[in-house]
C-alpha cells in the first residue's frame, strides 16, 4: 500500500504539473488559438518546431519515478544502518552503567 501511494502521488503530481504548465503556456503564448482545440494542441503536440508536449510529460513521469525510487531506497538504507547500530550502542551504554566489582577496579 505504501508503494501504491508513492506511485499514485507521483503520477498525480506529474499530471497536475503537466496540465497547469501547458495551460499557462496556452494562455500566454500567441502561437496557440484561444479555443478548446488550441488548448488540446498545447496539451498534446505543442507548437510547430518544438517536441510534442506529451514527450515532456513522459520525461516528467520517468524522472519523478527515478528520483522517488532513489530517495526511498536511500531512506531505507539509512534506516537499516541506524537500526543495526542501535543495539551495539545500547550494549555499550549498559556496560558503562553497571557498577564495577572490586576486582575490575584493581
Amino acid at each position: 500500500a505504501h508503494w501504491l501511494k508513492l506511485v499514485g502521488g507521483g503520477i498525480l503530481g506529474a499530471l497536475v504539473f503537466y496540465v497547469v504548465s501547458n495551460t499557462a503556456s496556452w494562455l500566454q503564448l500567441p502561437g496557440y488559438a484561444k479555443t478548446f482545440s488550441g488548448w488540446l494542441q498545447a496539451l498534446t503536440v505543442g507548437l510547430p518546431g518544438w517536441p510534442p508536449t506529451w514527450v515532456f510529460f513522459l520525461k516528467t513521469l520517468a524522472s519523478g519515478g527515478l528520483f522517488t525510487g532513489l530517495f526511498v531506497g536511500a531512506m531505507k538504507l539509512a534506516t537499516r544502518e541506524t537500526e543495526a547500530r542501535e543495539p551495539a550502542a545500547e550494549e555499550e551504554s549498559a556496560e558503562e552503567d553497571r557498577p564495577q566489582t572490586e576486582e575490575a577496579k584493581a
